[in-house]
């Protein structure tokens, strides 16, 4: 029983994220608080509570504006 545990275990392992793209956003401090995703429209918007914007960003061109 134990063998098979270690071997789900292992089967689980991903490997970690890798930073493929960086998008500057110049006068931009702080955080974001929510993200929503547009998969149809392929845009990812991402709530700034402290500016009270929402940032809207084209996923396919890596583009924000």
């Amino acid at each position: 029983m134990l063998a098979l545990c270690s071997l789900a275990v292992k089967a689980q392992e991903k490997l970690p994220l890798k930073l493929i793209a960086t998008t500057p956003m110049p006068g931009f401090t702080g955080d974001f608080d929510h993200f929503g995703l547009d998969l149809k429209g392929n845009r990812l918007f991402l709530a700034a509570e402290i500016h009270k914007t929402v940032e809207v960003f084209d996923s396919g061109r890596g583009a924000g504006s």
